[in-house]
């Protein structure tokens, strides 16, 4: 279903390049490569809103998602109701995820390469994983956005091709590891 969806919205994509003005494809393209210019005021200020309630949302929900680390059986019997945190932290998630990306476009891997990389520094503790993953992920883009800035001098390279240059690498050795492990076939 993965394959299908970014298919569609792939063809979507392709669609508003095609039919876009001359002068909007520029617009267009550092969207789809990710950057950290606000176009509006109004954006930044809904899509910050949208970001930071649904992040105290996610944080109100840790010890609902703590017991599901457990499986969704053992939860149930601790007495969350599994079908519901996981609708609602699903829900959630996707808010957060599609403010950011209205907001700074296409910036792959800051979302797999971070919460791995925290989850691994400090544990699988929700209650601490949420807010330490939102704050690395926000240092990780500043300091990919002041690479991407200075990097070639004078000419700027959006930051979504660093985040991939570095995430891109990150899931190769992890994936490196597992099968050393023998997790994947």
């Amino acid at each position: 279903s993965g394959v299908i969806i970014s298919s569609l919205a792939s063809s979507l994509l392709m669609f508003l390049i095609a039919t876009a003005p001359v002068e909007g494809l520029h617009s267009i393209m550092w969207w789809m490569l990710g950057n950290l210019q606000a176009p509006s005021g109004m954006l930044l200020a809904v899509s910050g809103i949208m970001i930071l309630t649904g992040i105290l949302a996610l944080w109100l929900l840790t010890p609902e998602l703590n017991a599901l680390t457990f499986g969704r059986e053992m939860a149930h019997h601790l007495g969350v109701r599994t079908r519901l945190v996981i609708g609602l932290g699903l829900v959630l998630a996707t808010l957060v995820t599609a403010a950011a990306v209205a907001l700074a476009g296409l910036i792959g891997f800051v979302g797999l390469v971070v919460p791995h990389a925290v989850r691994t520094v400090s544990g699988p503790d929700h209650r601490r994983l949420l807010p330490l993953t939102a704050i690395a992920g926000g240092v990780f883009l500043a300091l990919g956005d002041a690479f991407a800035r200075t990097i070639l001098g004078n000419v700027e390279i959006p930051v979504g091709v660093i985040t991939a240059f570095a995430g891109g690498p990150f899931f190769l050795i992890l994936l490196r590891r597992r099968r050393q492990r023998g997790w994947i076939a």
